[in-house]
């Protein structure tokens, strides 16, 4: 088990061999209140790193990671030399 420690933490994105970035094309789709929401967290991932724990972030197990907001989630995973790796987001239908 890792053992926590506190930020500052590095925050990367995954880019792909096509030069894309799915959290970034995540990212740059949200509006309003989900763009703040999804902000606050990759913030607070940076200040807490491995040290957050639920409800913002939840373990999905085998290493990968979920934000959690009130319609955003970003998946990442954490790297050696307090680096997190973000993956890619996805936004809940409110109902």
């Amino acid at each position: 088990m890792t053992t926590p420690t506190a930020g500052p933490w590095r925050i990367e994105r995954l880019v792909l061999d096509t030069g894309e970035s799915p959290v970034q094309t995540f990212l740059e789709g949200l509006t309003g209140e989900d763009r703040v929401d999804g902000l606050a967290l990759i913030k607070l991932l940076a200040e807490s790193g491995n040290a957050l724990r639920m409800p913002p972030s939840k373990p999905l197990g085998q290493g990968l990671f979920e934000l959690r907001g009130r319609q955003v989630r970003i998946f990442y995973a954490f790297q050696h030399g307090h680096r997190a790796v973000l993956l890619d987001g996805d936004g809940q239908e409110a109902g």
